[in-house]
């Protein structure tokens, strides 16, 4: 983490991130569950999760303090707070399928005034992404078990 904070302060943003948040280093796998063979199970995980959702492995990533072992959230009193067990794993997805497919599912529940949480969807919306840590089962699109599994 001191050597990120160092990096933070006189790298370019390029070469952070294709020093701390590309490749198959991940935090997680490699040092929470000691696992001599982390980077096949990361390609693993994404196969795994690239034949479900029918888009490229590399369009898969580990992201967060389970990629790095410390939390990068912009926040104070999150940013640099080390993984723990009540950490989650935050997985990127890029795919503009996905992303509009869950956009339109997120329109037809606010149309039938089922969306809790409005003004953080359409803020990440309008960011150009789309969370579904807590995906709403009352529509089709989001009770589909790639997002179950």
């Amino acid at each position: 983490m001191e050597k990120f904070r160092k990096e933070l302060v006189n790298a370019t943003p390029q070469s952070l991130y294709r020093s701390y948040l590309l490749g198959h280093d991940i935090w997680y796998f490699r040092e929470y569950l000691k696992r001599t063979d982390h980077a096949s199970q990361y390609d693993r995980m994404k196969n795994l999760m690239s034949d479900r959702l029918n888009i490229h492995p590399n369009n898969i990533a580990i992201v967060g303090s389970a990629k790095l072992g410390f939390s990068i959230t912009p926040t104070e009193e999150k940013c640099f707070s080390p993984f723990s067990d009540k950490s989650d794993l935050d997985i990127a997805i890029v795919s503009s399928e996905i992303f509009r497919s869950s956009w339109t599912a997120f329109l037809d529940l606010s149309e039938k005034g089922y969306l809790p949480g409005y003004k953080s969807v359409t803020s990440n919306i309008f960011r150009r992404f789309v969370s579904l840590k807590k995906p709403d089962h009352r529509s089709v699109f989001f009770s589909r078990v790639e997002w179950i599994s």
